[in-house]
């Protein structure tokens, strides 16, 4: 199972990006998903990889308390990755990483709130 998001906005002024966090294997669109606002400050700008970890740690909560059994939507398989950790390049963009990859990671949670 994969973990997903999609980088709906930049807000450079708030140093911000507003996200939507949803399951792979939901059983509706990721664009009805709840939005949240996720600083700069906790994103991992040093790689791609390392970027879209850093997206996706800030959502786990919300997404694991929607976890449950559900088919798997098309239009929630992700986006061929840009390997670009420039916001712009990864806008409206579904994001992906495996779940145990956030589950067993060390990183502390992120504040995410809109």
């Amino acid at each position: 199972m994969n973990f997903i998001c999609k980088i709906v906005e930049d807000k450079p002024e708030d140093r911000q990006i507003i996200v939507r966090y949803c399951r792979q294997n939901s059983p509706k669109s990721i664009d009805e998903y709840r939005k949240y606002a996720v600083d700069y400050d906790l994103l991992d700008f040093s790689d791609y990889e390392s970027f879209v970890y850093s997206i996706m740690k800030c959502g786990q909560t919300p997404i694991i308390d929607a976890l449950v059994e559900e088919e798997c939507l098309e239009c929630n398989h992700s986006t061929e990755p840009s390997y670009s950790t420039i916001i712009s390049d990864n806008l409206n963009k579904i994001l992906s990483i495996d779940y145990k990859e956030i589950i067993y990671g060390t990183d502390t949670l992120c504040k995410i709130d809109l």
